[in-house]
């Protein structure tokens, strides 16, 4: 998973300490699905600062570049970072998307797709993650909050189903 400290807020190398404290496999669906709990600890001038999140994993069914959502002023790389536009308005004023240029972010992150992730409100409070191989969301607390995960993987599902029909 690409990016991942700094999508969660690092200030630099080494300032993370990441420890998966939870693991789950198996099907959601019928999709094989991991479930992580993830611990961060970033050291501050008056010691250090823990956030749990949980992160659900899922196999991208159509293989592709790097691609990396947050929402508009989530992270800190926001603005370290060109956003890249895909020509969907509701997306584009949605969500920072971060790719290697304009052409591989409309690669993975087609009309329909867009027009999801605009509208559906399991996108609240969720990183997604478009790796090469895997599909990706993360957000913040304990991997025990049964609707909140099983609302983001019926997300992650429907998102790779609206990828394979390209």
């Amino acid at each position: 998973m690409p990016k991942l400290d700094d999508v969660l807020g690092g200030y630099g190398a080494n300032a993370f300490t990441t420890t998966i404290n939870a693991q789950l496999v198996g099907q959601w669906r019928g999709v094989p699905i991991t479930a992580l709990q993830i611990t961060t600890r970033d050291t501050h001038i008056a010691g250090y600062v823990y956030k749990t999140n949980t992160v659900l994993l899922v196999p991208r069914s159509v293989p592709g570049p790097d691609v990396v959502l947050t929402r508009q002023g989530l992270s800190w790389t926001n603005f370290l970072e060109r956003d890249r536009e895909v020509g969907h308005p509701p997306f584009d004023a949605l969500f920072h998307v971060h790719a290697k240029g304009d052409q591989e972010a409309r690669t993975v992150i087609t009309p329909p797709l867009a027009e999801l992730l605009a509208t559906d409100s399991r996108t609240q409070g969720r990183v997604f993650f478009f790796g090469p191989q895997h599909l990706a969301a993360v957000f913040p607390g304990v991997i025990t909050q049964p609707p909140v995960v099983a609302a983001t993987a019926d997300l992650l599902v429907e998102i790779g189903q609206l990828m394979s029909y390209r």
